[in-house]
């Protein structure tokens, strides 16, 4: 009596694009998500930067964008493609043990700058709308109206 042996398939390699449309459709889903990731703020930090830099700064804007499809694009294309079944943070793992640890670390990192940019950014909008007090007073009124937002919902979740 022989035991029977699951066939799996072996996956498809994927045909290298020969002619421009190809490599037009070979960017797949990447060119969408950033484009569509491509938001209203990022024209305005462009703009202004544009505007007080001139075109000093344009090297840093072709990085950035370059790197966000770079990496939009190969996250999508491992979630959409991916023979293994497993996240992106796996895939990451297997590359490098310490590469999801670096991406939580770094995230983390980049809450707290992004958090205290939007706190900044508020208080200045507000100082300029009141031309009253400074905009570190304005700052933590708004830290302090968001925790007391924070804790009336959560008084009156329960």
């Amino acid at each position: 009596m022989s035991i029977p042996v699951e066939k799996t398939e072996q996956p498809h390699l994927a045909r290298i694009p020969s002619s421009f449309w190809e490599y037009m459709i070979s960017f797949g889903p990447g060119i969408v998500m950033v484009l569509s990731w491509l938001g209203a703020g990022d024209l305005v930090d462009m703009s202004v930067s544009g505007a007080h830099y001139g075109y000093d700064l344009m090297w840093g804007l072709v990085l950035a964008l370059l790197l966000r499809y770079i990496l939009v694009n190969v996250i999508s294309k491992y979630a959409l493609c991916n023979v293994h079944q497993e996240t992106i943070f796996q895939g990451y793992k297997r590359l490098n043990k310490y590469l999801p640890l670096f991406f939580g670390i770094a995230s983390l990192i980049l809450a707290h700058f992004y958090a205290a940019y939007l706190v900044k950014g508020a208080g200045e909008a507000l100082w300029h709308l009141s031309n009253v007090g400074n905009t570190f007073v304005w700052s933590i009124v708004v830290v302090i109206v968001v925790i007391d937002n924070i804790k009336v919902d959560h008084v009156e979740a329960h």
